[in-house]
């Protein structure tokens, strides 16, 4: 019995298979990152202190720790008002 030689189609499928699959897992991967990002509230609670910083705070998002938070969270930050 003789060896089958793939064709030109049968490796274009190959290929294309192989670029979907690619494909659908870097879409998977964005689309869990996607969810994993905060939402955008206009205020960090620097999780370490419980002080509450608005956007236009030198503080905002610069913490070693924190998150964003809703306006009624922790304390107010002294500089900017929180």
């Amino acid at each position: 019995m003789s060896a089958r030689i793939p064709t030109a189609a049968m490796a274009f499928s190959w290929v294309l298979t192989a670029v979907l699959l690619l494909g659908l897992a870097l879409a998977i991967a964005q689309g869990v990152t996607m969810r994993l990002d905060p939402p955008e509230t206009g205020y960090w609670l620097n999780t370490a202190t419980g002080v509450r910083h608005t956007a236009d705070c030198v503080y905002y998002e610069r913490t070693k720790q924190g998150r964003p938070c809703e306006p009624d969270e922790g304390l107010a930050c002294g500089l900017c008002g929180g």
